[in-house]
């Protein structure tokens, strides 16, 4: 796939580098309450990098091949987002040691996902 130009390379970096700080620091987590919030936190946090820098890339002076395919993948990470919101939503409430548990490996395979998939955009 043709190369990023060099500040949509920045911008994705920062927002891969986003999701990589929310996997380490959820894999040393013990599960709390607060630790929920702070998930939400860290991952809102990406969101708003994603949403206010990602987005707002100009796409249009791309090549088109290239412009296609950021766009679907803008249009994936954007859904990914969308479903660790609710994880997270749903791992504040969860009450079951088996259902945080499982709550957790969604999370955490989702997230490993949003990171390979803004690897693979970086090459």
């Amino acid at each position: 796939p043709p190369m990023l130009p060099p500040t949509h390379q920045k911008t994705y970096e920062k927002f891969k580098q986003s999701l990589i700080k929310l996997m380490e620091w959820q894999s040393e987590g013990q599960f709390s309450p607060k630790w929920g919030r702070d998930l939400s936190q860290l991952l809102l946090k990406a969101q708003t990098i994603f949403q206010f820098e990602v987005l707002v890339l100009d796409n249009e002076q791309l090549p088109p091949d290239l412009a296609y395919v950021l766009q679907s993948c803008e249009t994936e990470i954007h859904k990914q987002l969308r479903l660790l919101l609710m994880d997270a939503h749903y791992l504040q409430s969860a009450r079951h040691p088996e259902t945080i548990h499982n709550r957790i490996e969604l999370f955490r395979d989702r997230l490993s996902r949003l990171i390979n998939d803004c690897h693979q955009l970086l090459q």
